[in-house]
């Protein structure tokens, strides 16, 4: 299949990227038509990596390590609304990316949802357990499962930290090991719902109330 522009895409898209504020501050002209072509998990890479050059002057520790959590925690998940959903799961708390940004790149209303479920806003959570507990109250499944795998990974970074002893970094990944926890949980029980509310509607087909 092939795009109004005559480049092959897997599917028709319905998002003009050379009007979407974000796209033109990000990307010169050509490289706009070339993002037609892409995937739309593959321009959420892109857009990813050129938010962040466009917030640091150049590719600091700091900077390599947020887009490499970002694509680590991404390649971890399944469904492609839930990998790009990890990958700007940090944007908007740094600044890199706001949640129209995400609606106007074609993201659905679920995955801005889940992104904004993901944002810590430090005026609303004051503490992180704050937000954890806002986190599992809100019951959204796709952020959940984004936030807990943030977390294994956060757990492995913190061990490779050279600037912690092992009594620091025990206590920090015991820490979040709780939150991981209790998000698994909370997860398992949503799936358990889900599949029974998907049995009692089977059921109900297969044997309607007379």
């Amino acid at each position: 299949m092939y795009d109004e522009y005559g480049l092959p895409c897997l599917e028709k898209q319905n998002v003009d990227y050379f009007d979407i504020p974000i796209i033109k501050e990000l990307f010169p002209p050509f490289q706009r038509l070339q993002l037609m072509a892409k995937t739309p998990l593959e321009r959420a890479e892109l857009v990813l990596v050129r938010a962040y050059e466009r917030i640091y002057d150049k590719k600091t520790d700091r900077e390599k390590q947020r887009i490499s959590h970002a694509l680590r925690v991404s390649n971890c998940l399944e469904t492609e609304e839930e990998k790009i959903v990890a990958l700007f799961h940090e944007g908007p708390e740094e600044g890199i990316i706001q949640l129209k940004d995400l609606s106007d790149l074609g993201l659905s209303e679920k995955g801005v949802e889940a992104i904004k479920v993901l944002t810590s806003d430090k005026n609303r959570y004051p503490n992180y357990a704050e937000f954890i507990e806002a986190l599992i109250s809100s019951k959204n499944l796709i952020a959940l499962k984004v936030k807990k795998v943030s977390l294994l990974d956060k757990n492995d970074q913190i061990m490779d930290d050279p600037n912690l002893d092992a009594e620091e970094k025990q206590q920090i990944i015991q820490k979040r090991n709780r939150y991981i926890d209790r998000i698994e949980m909370t997860i398992q029980m949503i799936q358990l719902e889900t599949l029974k509310e998907q049995i009692a509607l089977q059921e109900a087909s297969i044997c309607p109330s007379i």
